[in-house]
């Protein structure tokens, strides 16, 4: 996933913003569907009370073309009034559904074709209607002629209905067919983003998981590095304890040795050998005090500054080492030296 010594924030990172727009995409996906498919549903809504109001057209036009029809038979004030009625009826609806296509332009020819039915009906019967209803002796108008043009009046406007109404039919069926389009494509969406989520997840969790591996792995080889580190420095104290100091110490035995020999036979040489020997014994304290400092430098009490200086003081004089220390910094660690500094090192 990525090489040790990296680290795995940027690629942490990279995820969860790519979580984040991911779930940002399916969020406007789904407002944009959830808008759509409201839209359908309104427009499913109004198809269907317009194809209600084209079966209610479908009626007053039969109770027109009955009411003229008896009208005609026996003409009468009451049966004028019914066909005045029933035509008024037929007029409103074609109103409706003419001021309905106007909102829609695919459903405007077909409304218009029924107007023209309609104003076909009043132009062709207006005179047959002012005869009837002028002539006082009840005699009928109705004729053969008249009734086929009325019965082709009627069929004309079932024509146009029926048309009207595959058009409606049609809308609803585009309309149905885009709404299920729009909820596959929500699914679509929907798995696609739970697809590239469950992905980004896991990704996510072997990234923590090689980064937890990685701290593990990198703290073994320091607590490695640790242990080395005091085994060296225990094995040099070692070798200077048993080489150097029990040397020298075993040199100074023989020569005290030598010293209470000679004290009988010699007593200034014996004290001159003595007092030299004392000397060596301060030699031997002050490499015993190396080697004890090695294994806890007393410095370590004053600071890590003060360590770091110490030790840059006892290099070689041809290696050169800048050390610089915030000045809050080393005040801190002197007062911590002191036991009078709060919080962490």
């Amino acid at each position: 996933m990525f090489p040790l010594g990296r680290s795995p924030l940027p690629v942490l990172v990279t995820a969860f913003g790519a979580i984040l727009v991911t779930l940002a995409v399916m969020v406007m996906a789904s407002d944009s569907v959830g808008r759509a498919l409201v839209a359908r549903h309104e427009n499913e809504v109004q198809l269907a009370e317009l194809l209600y109001s084209t079966d209610r057209l479908q009626t007053r036009v039969t109770e027109q073309v009955n009411a003229y029809t008896d009208f005609l038979r026996a003409p009468a004030p009451i049966r004028l009034q019914l066909y005045q009625a029933a035509h008024q009826a037929v007029r409103d609806q074609v109103a409706r559904l003419r001021e309905a296509a106007r909102q829609r332009p695919d459903l405007q020819p077909d409304a218009e074709r029924l107007e023209t039915v309609t104003a076909r009906w009043e132009a062709e019967l207006r005179e047959v209607t002012r005869q009837a209803v002028e002539r006082q002796d009840g005699s009928p108008l109705l004729t053969p002629e008249l009734g086929a043009l009325i019965d082709e009046l009627a069929l004309s406007y079932t024509d146009a209905i029926r048309d009207y109404a595959e058009t409606l039919e049609d809308l609803r069926r585009d309309n149905r067919q885009t709404g299920q389009t729009l909820a596959d494509q929500f699914q679509a969406v929907v798995r696609i983003g739970g697809g590239i989520g469950a992905l980004l997840v896991l990704g996510v969790g072997l990234v923590s998981i090689l980064t937890i591996r990685r701290s593990l792995w990198e703290l073994a080889l320091s607590r490695r590095a640790i242990v080395q580190a005091q085994e060296s420095i225990r094995r040099d104290v070692a070798e200077r304890l048993h080489g150097e100091v029990q040397g020298k110490l075993l040199a100074l035995e023989l020569q005290l040795r030598q010293a209470l020999a000679q004290l009988d036979r010699d007593t200034s040489g014996a004290r001159q050998s003595i007092e030299a020997i004392a000397e060596r014994l301060g030699v031997v304290r002050d490499t015993t005090r190396a080697v004890s400092h090695q294994l806890h430098p007393a410095i370590l009490r004053m600071g890590l500054p003060a360590a770091l200086r110490s030790l840059r003081d006892g290099l070689e004089p041809s290696v050169s080492v800048m050390l610089e220390v915030a000045p809050e910094i080393e005040q801190r660690e002197l007062r911590r030296s002191f036991g009078v500094a709060e919080g962490p090192p």
